[in-house]
């Protein structure tokens, strides 16, 4: 619905955002309600904390404080036969202590895992799609394949690189191709 600029009022100068401000002398009716309520909370809080009596006050007042040892024998030197005393046995007992770790073969290189990862770099419905990241992928130095797979009535190109033999080869390759604005490869 078109609106009719013609007819639209100037906006006041010092309107507020709400019209109807309210009554002055009702916020300070508030105001004076919500200060003797929390005067009168106060002095109830007052009024039980000095009625509550502690439990452990005879206790207290029966014992004496310890007094405070003096800077002069806080750190004053340990007399050498309370340290001859206090023989301390750990060393031996180290010394005798024998710990034995199993550590597992590691299987040789040949008997380690076989698994090789494939970078994927992208999956379209058209060949030429395909063909212009291939093309993008090989300007950076490296080749990659186009596997077409059928499903279910739909053919798919998948752009891959590899494989390779570990998985830090393929991340550098990324990497590499991260570099120069091929974003979307994928490691499997």
């Amino acid at each position: 619905m078109p609106k009719d600029y013609a007819t639209k009022k100037p906006k006041r100068r010092n309107a507020t955002r709400f019209e109807d401000v309210g009554d002055p002398q009702g916020s300070f009716k508030t105001i004076l309600i919500s200060t003797v309520f929390g005067i009168a909370l106060t002095l109830v809080a007052v009024y039980f904390y000095q009625n509550e009596e502690p439990a452990e006050s005879a206790t207290v007042e029966s014992t004496q404080p310890k007094p405070k040892p003096s800077a002069k024998t806080r750190y004053q030197a340990v007399p050498a036969e309370d340290v001859e005393s206090n023989e301390f046995s750990y060393h031996e007992s180290l010394e005798n202590k024998k710990v034995v770790v199993e550590t597992p073969e590691l299987p040789a290189p040949s008997e380690r895992s076989t698994r090789r990862y494939v970078m994927q770099c992208g999956s379209f419905r058209t060949l030429k799609a395909a063909e212009n990241l291939r093309a993008q992928i090989a300007m950076n130095g490296f080749e990659a394949r186009i596997k077409t797979s059928t499903e279910k009535n739909s053919t798919w190109h998948r752009v891959q690189i590899g494989p390779y033999e570990s998985k830090r080869q393929a991340e550098r390759d990324r990497h590499q191709l991260e570099r120069n604005n091929v974003n979307q490869c994928r490691i499997w």
